[in-house]
């Protein structure tokens, strides 16, 4: 006999497609979704989820949905400096495709296997290697007179995850990398090191901002719709079966999303209209051009989505003595963490 699953089961379905979370987070996060709706808010859900929302692809604004049960189901950010944060770590993921295929160092595997929006910020599951590739991208440096990375950006190392944060802002800005130990951080700072060339040690953190830094920072020139890119990356669980993705910006208005493998343009662009769990916005306007690029308009996070699939794999720069760093590091017999120097200097 069919038994109609329950409210709570179907909100976790929903918000697993979307950022690739287990039931040891999904069945919790469901719980205090219906805890925090009353009943006409848990009938709309409900009635929601039993219609045919694909109009709004075409424009059409309905359902229109409460704010309250969209952020219950799955919360977006409304801080720029998140935003910013969230959107540089967006793009560095979108670069990760090109440090693949050299050797048995990052083979073709899931770019970010998980993402769980909370109300205390954003945690990230990504393997070591994509965790190397994202501090190659976005640890500032100064490359013959010019920033290259994010300005601002320093890491806190505690026991068991990694925090990235922004020197210049609160301290409630910050994305949180789980499951990250010492070994596997100094692995990753060995090939960020050895990729960009460049030095850096934990025990310098945090540094001080640099002049370039400074200038970056008071110039405020954010790469692309910074509050579009932050919703995308709280739910980069659609990607999660690509075989690799590209994500760049096009102007200050446009990001631009070719991948191979995974869900079609037409899939992903179903998903992020969805009334509850999508982007939240309640408008959009959708055109397919002759290669099946969708280009997706979401007026209301000031922004456009191009989504284009791939069947081929792009090129790669070689990274050979960098992952070579990495793996010298990884499997070093005894690291030495924080704790274990600053016994030895006492």
């Amino acid at each position: 006999m069919y038994r109609r699953p329950t409210l709570a089961k179907r909100i976790a379905e929903l918000r697993r497609a979307y950022t690739g979370e287990t039931d040891s987070t999904l069945i919790p996060a469901a719980q205090a979704t219906l805890t925090a709706l009353d009943t006409a808010q848990r009938r709309a859900v409900m009635d929601i989820l039993d219609s045919d929302f694909r109009a709004r692809l075409l424009g059409d604004p309905t359902p229109a949905v409460d704010p309250i049960i969209r952020s219950t189901v799955l919360l977006d950010t409304a801080v720029h400096r998140q935003q910013e944060l969230e959107t540089a770590i967006l793009l560095a993921l979108g670069h990760v495709h090109t440090y693949h295929g050299h050797g048995p160092a990052l083979p073709q595997q899931v770019v970010c296997r998980m993402v769980r929006p909370t109300t205390d910020g954003l945690i990230l599951h990504m393997s070591t290697q994509t965790l190397a590739v994202l501090l190659a991208e976005l640890l500032p440096r100064d490359h013959d007179g010019h920033l290259v990375g994010l300005a601002g950006l320093r890491w806190r190392l505690h026991r068991r995850h990694l925090e990235l944060v922004l020197a210049d802002a609160e301290p409630t800005v910050h994305v949180a990398v789980a499951s990250t130990s010492y070994r596997q951080f100094a692995a990753a700072l060995a090939f960020a090191t050895t990729a960009g060339g460049f030095a850096a040690d934990h025990r310098d953190e945090p540094a001080p901002l640099s002049e370039l830094e400074h200038v970056a920072i008071a110039l405020d020139q954010s790469p692309g719709p910074v509050a579009l890119a932050s919703s995308l990356l709280r739910r980069f669980g659609l990607f999660r079966m690509a075989s690799w993705i590209s994500i760049e910006p096009i102007g200050s208005t446009c990001l631009r999303l070719d991948w191979a493998d995974g869900s079609t343009p037409a899939q992903v662009a179903a998903m992020l209209t969805h009334p509850i769990a999508g982007l939240p916005d309640d408008r959009f306007d959708a055109a397919t051009t002759a290669d099946g690029t969708i280009v997706l308009n979401c007026a209301g996070l000031g922004g456009t989505l191009s989504l284009r699939h791939h069947a081929a794999t792009p090129p790669r720069p070689n990274m050979t003595s960098a992952w070579t760093a990495f793996h010298q590091v990884i499997n070093a017999p005894n690291p030495t963490g924080p704790a274990s120097e600053a016994e030895q200097s006492a």
